[in-house]
């Protein structure tokens, strides 16, 4: 590939993750909505807690070069499918992304080059983990609050080296427990992977809250029973709980009401 025409990726700024202090007026405390209770949270790694589209805008953008436009959301749609069985364990990243560029129009030994740019690009990018500025009060908060939390990370990853890099981010520490896709076989949306979480807590689905961006695992999440929680500027369609950022998401969790045996009343 010419080194040339590979394009920088702009960092992903992720809605309401500016370091200024956020003031709530007294309008939006009043709309701020009263969850279920809940004692365990399930906070999906990518894309709420780290950036994990750098991969997918650098290879966007080299599509648009080569002539390839369709809109993002097409776009990924497509590799949602082979990605979930590359998180899982049931097929390796490399011949899930080489399947898919060919289904977009590449000649194999194009699709092959690609796919080990994109590789390339993706280790450097995952060996240096950088958590969204509200990450870390968000974790800090649920930890103050009593809330059980669990990482739900699809990541091709073993054990030792994602938590090697998930502890130099120095929150390691307020969180339970850590379930890799990789373990338990199942990758978000899938069931599994939501069974893995309940089961890390030691909760059912009714008294655990999920965070997440993408629309089908919070669909996902909500059909079995969880409290579905979107985190993002612009409206998920869905019948979620819609969040601007993770210290509102925070705040509504910890909220009088939200808690077992706590009323809206205090």
């Amino acid at each position: 590939m010419d080194e040339s025409k590979v394009p920088e990726v702009v960092p992903f700024h992720f809605p309401g993750a500016s370091d200024a202090p956020t003031e709530r007026t007294a309008s939006s405390a009043d709309a701020r909505p009263l969850l279920p209770p809940v004692d365990g949270v399930v906070i999906a790694w990518n894309d709420v807690l780290v950036d994990a589209s750098s991969w997918r805008r650098w290879l966007q953008c080299i599509l648009r070069q080569r002539g390839f436009d369709l809109a993002t959301d097409e776009l990924w749609a497509l590799w949602r499918v082979g990605e979930v069985d590359v998180f899982a364990g049931r097929r390796s990243f490399s011949s899930a992304l080489i399947a898919f560029l060919q289904s977009l129009g590449l000649e194999e030994g194009e699709a092959r080059e690609l796919a080990a740019a994109v590789w390339g690009q993706t280790a450097q990018w995952d060996a240096e983990v950088r958590l969204f500025p509200q990450a870390a009060d968000f974790l800090k908060l649920l930890r103050s609050g009593g809330l059980r939390t669990v990482v739900l990370a699809d990541s091709v990853y073993r054990r030792e080296t994602f938590v090697d890099r998930f502890s130099a981010t120095g929150v390691f520490d307020l969180i339970d427990a850590v379930c890799l896709s990789r373990e338990s076989g199942f990758a978000l949306p899938e069931a599994g992977a939501f069974a893995a979480a309940w089961n890390a807590l030691g909760l059912p689905p009714t008294r655990t809250a999920f965070v997440a961006r993408r629309r089908d695992d919070l669909e996902a999440a909500y059909r079995l029973g969880m409290v579905a929680i979107a985190v993002s500027a612009s409206p998920v369609s869905g019948p979620f709980y819609q969040a601007s950022c993770l210290t509102e998401v925070g705040d509504w969790l910890l909220a009088p009401g939200s808690r077992r045996g706590e009323s809206a009343a205090g």
